[in-house]
C-alpha cells in the first residue's frame, strides 16, 4: 500500500455524503472505521453522529442524502414495520428506520426530534 499523495486525494470519498475530498488536512478521520469525512460532514455532524453514520453506512449500505428526504415519512416506516412483523426486535427497527432516515438526508438530530414528536401524539 502506498501512501496518498495531493494528486491521489481527488479518488478519496466522503464515508458520510460521498463527496470528493480534495483537501486531507481540512476533512477528519474516523477513529473506528479509518473512512475519511469531508469538511462539511465533519462541520455539521458531531464526532459521535459521524461515527453512527458511518457504522450504519457500512451494516446497510448507501450514503447521507441519497434520497429525497421528501419520500421520508417516519410514521408510515413506522407502520408498515408494525404490519409486516408480528415479533418485532425494537433495537433493530430502529437502527434500520435511522438508516433510512440518514438516506433521506435526515440528520441524527432531525430524526430524534421526529421520534419525540410522534410519542407526543
Amino acid at each position: 500500500m502506498h501512501a496518498i499523495s495531493k494528486n491521489d486525494s481527488s479518488m478519496l470519498k466522503c464515508g458520510v455524503c460521498r463527496a470528493d475530498i480534495s483537501d486531507l488536512s481540512a476533512g477528519y478521520q474516523s477513529g473506528f472505521l479509518f473512512i475519511p469525512i469531508c469538511k462539511s460532514c465533519r462541520k455539521n455532524f458531531s464526532k459521535d453522529d459521524i461515527e453512527l453514520i458511518l457504522n450504519l453506512m457500512v451494516a446497510y449500505g448507501g450514503y447521507f442524502g441519497k434520497e429525497s428526504s421528501k419520500k421520508f415519512s417516519l410514521k408510515k416506516y413506522i407502520l408498515n414495520v408494525i404490519s409486516e412483523k408480528e415479533n418485532v426486535d425494537p433495537n433493530e427497527v430502529n437502527m434500520k428506520m435511522m438508516h433510512s432516515a440518514l438516506l433521506h438526508g435526515i440528520s441524527p438530530k432531525e430524526y430524534i426530534k421526529k421520534l419525540e414528536e410522534l410519542t407526543e401524539l
